[in-house]
């Protein structure tokens, strides 16, 4: 099990890791079964639909405050796919101030329930960009880890598919139980030696933890620094926006063909990509070959 761990996360360090955290929470207190919220709507001068969500789980009688969470959805105006922007409240009151968990905060002007307008750049979650009130809303993403249409996957089960060297897309998302991990990675490469059996992670990844219960959380998953010094990573811990950056040089581990198959890594048809998947979250993260 530890093993297998260790593995997944010199693939995908900071995913692997996030997956970790939720799914090895200590708190004894129970989740409810719904968060209090409440809910800002308008349209800007463009009639583009705007919805914000702000929420904070377990309390009885809700107000916004500060260090609350929030959702904020944009629907163009014709209809079609809306792109969604989250992260922290840090300011309340006939303004609010929200701080997105991959970009700059921006401000929200309210009226009772009505949004009358937003000033500042909203940073959109993933790799959809940015939108500014009363502009068009992105028709598509521009996502650096695009979907593997058109690839044909075999499993791997041997280090001899893989070997070479093998590079992180430069961000990923995904969502589970709640929690929004956000990650952008910095050369992120894998290099997998079939002669010998190894399998070694340089780069570093940097992961940006919102949603749910992450106060709570959050001291937990500092304990972890000892398991991944452990491993061979370097840790930093950013208390502001809950992120950790997590540094290896030339981490190596044997891996025989055994320990390899588990992992369920799938290889395309020309030997180019190499694709990790992750039930849980829904993340495919694709890296390319050096």
């Amino acid at each position: 099990m530890k093993k297998t761990f260790i593995l997944s996360t010199l693939l995908a360090v900071a995913l692997a890791s996030g997956l970790l955290f939720v799914s090895c929470p200590t708190s004894t207190t129970p989740a409810p079964s719904e968060p209090t919220s409440t809910v800002y709507s308008g349209k800007d001068t463009a009639n583009n639909n705007y919805t914000l969500r702000i929420s904070a789980p377990g309390k009885a009688a809700y107000t916004p405050k500060a260090e609350d969470d929030y959702k904020l959805d944009i629907t163009p105006s014709g209809g079609g796919t809306s792109k969604r922007s989250s992260g922290t409240v840090t300011g309340v009151g006939d303004e609010f101030t929200l701080k997105p968990s991959n970009g700059a905060q921006f401000k929200v002007s309210i009226r009772g329930t009505e949004i009358t307008t937003i000033t500042g750049t909203i940073t959109l979650e993933g790799s959809n960009g940015t939108i500014s009130w009363g502009q068009s809303v992105p028709e598509e993403p521009n996502n650096p880890n695009p979907p593997s249409t058109g690839d044909t996957w075999s499993p791997v089960t041997s280090s001899s598919q893989v070997n070479g060297s093998w590079k992180a897309p430069p961000s990923y998302s995904g969502t589970v139980q709640g929690i929004t991990y956000s990650t952008t990675t910095n050369n992120y490469i894998v290099t997998f030696d079939a002669a010998a059996q190894t399998m070694s992670a340089s780069g570093s990844t940097t992961t940006t933890i919102s949603g749910g219960n992450i106060n709570e959380m959050w001291p937990e998953l500092k304990a972890l620094e000892e398991l991944f010094g452990e491993m061979g990573y370097t840790v930093a811990f950013n208390d502001a926006n809950h992120s950790i950056t997590l540094t290896c040089n030339n981490v190596s581990i044997q891996i025989p063909d055994d320990d390899l198959s588990p992992l369920g890594l799938e290889i395309n048809q020309n030997n180019t990509k190499l694709k990790m998947s992750d039930s849980l979250s829904g993340v495919e993260v694709i890296y390319t070959k050096l």
